[in-house]
């Protein structure tokens, strides 16, 4: 954590954040996914979408604020966690067949959506990378490991395949070392602000 704070302390990057505009967040508002439960709050993506166009300005107005500021409420960050069964034929009262799945609230989810605008010019991965990235799927990994076992057969080669299980490793990531990732990628510090927020007081 210390390491981060002196580093951001001592961020010498003279990118300014572009804002967003109302065209932008309109345009995230159209990819919202329809038919969603609501979070706490009980807002559904319904009301986003059916609402009057002078709250989308309003909401260019506070994301605008708020990214300018680093600041991000409370809120955004409660859900409703659900448990999800992951195998319908397996133990039902077990622990590890459940996973699960949080319900955001949609004002949240369109922020992120609008940070993602911003973000996507520095957060360029391997194209051998496939999970969480848009327009990749399973296939593509799954093609990649066929096409490497059918080389090496073909080579007569004996060949070992080992699969990593990482599942469990995401809630126990040290947010630090991924916030350094962000400054060695040169993003405007606004940006970093809105991504430790809730640590703040530290970067003062």
């Amino acid at each position: 954590m210390l390491d981060f704070v002196n580093r951001f302390n001592n961020y010498d990057c003279n990118l300014n954040v572009v804002p967003l505009t109302v065209y932008e967040v309109e345009d995230c508002i159209r990819k919202l996914k329809h038919g969603k439960a609501p979070g706490v709050d009980e807002l559904s993506v319904e009301h986003i979408v059916n609402c009057h166009p002078i709250v989308i300005i309003q909401l260019t107005c506070m994301y605008n604020c708020m990214i300018r500021h680093g600041y991000v409420p409370d809120a955004f960050g409660t859900g409703v966690v659900i448990p999800v069964i992951k195998n319908a034929d397996g133990d039902s009262g077990s622990v590890d067949n459940y996973r699960g799945i949080t319900l955001s609230p949609v004002l949240s989810k369109l922020f992120e959506m609008c940070m993602l605008l911003r973000l996507s010019t520095f957060l360029k991965s391997s194209d051998l990378q496939f999970g969480f990235k848009e327009n990749y799927s399973c296939a593509h990994a799954i093609y990649i490991v066929k096409e490497v076992l059918n080389y090496f057969n073909k080579q007569h080669s004996t060949l070992n395949l080992a699969a990593l299980d990482i599942s469990k490793a995401f809630d126990k990531v040290n947010h630090y070392i991924l916030f350094n990732k962000l400054l060695d990628r040169g993003i405007p510090a606004d940006l970093i602000k809105v991504f430790t927020a809730r640590q703040h007081s530290l970067l003062c």
